[in-house]
């Protein structure tokens, strides 16, 4: 059998819009979630949400699901047109226990337009370090958008690596994972601002969830565990603790 690619593993089809992406995330976490502890669930399903999760995180990302599109043009992966390939794999059941059709989106991808070409660019900037830079280009896409979770939960982490505004920072990033409660980045980022607003036990605790939702989760493992060895330290960190753990 061919490999899936996480549009398989998403029931969608390779040219489904963002809403389209977080409506099938959410139906599958709905089902194979971990702590929905279902009557019919079974210990593969753990592994099965995992990869949703992962797909998920992918898709979701303008730059990532670029990347990932363009290697699968390189392995020749079949994309197919009802996006639904291989569905009998993945055996996605109703929640009254009858199958459910997948449901295809073929509306453009919404992630190719001029504030998706500078999320992708403050992306860039992070990850060059360029954290003020990418926080005053992301601060600008959430005036513009400020219901988008991805602008959203990037700006909040680009804040609290600039050390500005660990309030902001705090609300944006809480804020994104509220909307998409099953994003393990997006709960990754939260734990950071903890780390440095020098809350390490909250910090730690929203680490943990990170990891129950993405085990490979990449922030979320780096600062597992040694979240105290992080904290930063003066005055202003000092008088922080109490406002951001309110």
């Amino acid at each position: 059998m061919a490999e899936l690619t996480y549009y398989d593993i998403l029931q969608v089809h390779p040219s489904a819009s963002e809403d389209a992406i977080r409506a099938a995330y959410f139906r599958l976490a709905k089902i194979y979630h971990p702590d929905l502890r279902r009557q019919d669930q079974r210990p593969e399903d753990t592994e099965r949400f995992i990869e949703i999760n992962r797909a998920y995180t992918v898709l979701l990302d303008p730059a990532r699901r670029q990347t990932y599109d363009l290697d699968l043009q390189d392995r020749g992966a079949p994309r197919q047109a009802d996006g639904a390939a291989n569905a009998a794999a993945i055996e996605t059941p109703a929640d009254d226990g009858e199958p459910r059709p997948a449901t295809a989106a073929p509306r453009p991808w919404a992630g190719q337009g001029e504030a998706g070409r500078a999320f992708i660019k403050a992306e860039q900037l992070v990850d060059e370090g360029r954290v003020k830079d990418a926080a005053r280009l992301l601060l600008a896409l959430v005036r513009v958008e400020p219901d988008n979770p991805g602008y959203l939960s990037l700006a909040g982490y680009a804040l609290a690596k600039a050390g500005e505004n660990l309030h902001k920072a705090r609300d944006f990033c809480r804020r994104s994972f509220e909307m998409e409660p099953y994003n393990a980045t997006y709960c990754a980022r939260l734990g950071y601002v903890y780390v440095a607003a020098g809350l390490p036990k909250l910090a730690e605790k929203i680490f943990a969830d990170a990891l129950k939702l993405d085990p490979a989760q990449p922030l979320a493992r780096q600062y597992a565990g040694r979240a105290q060895a992080s904290v930063p330290s003066g005055g202003l960190m000092t008088q922080l603790k109490g406002l951001l753990s309110r």
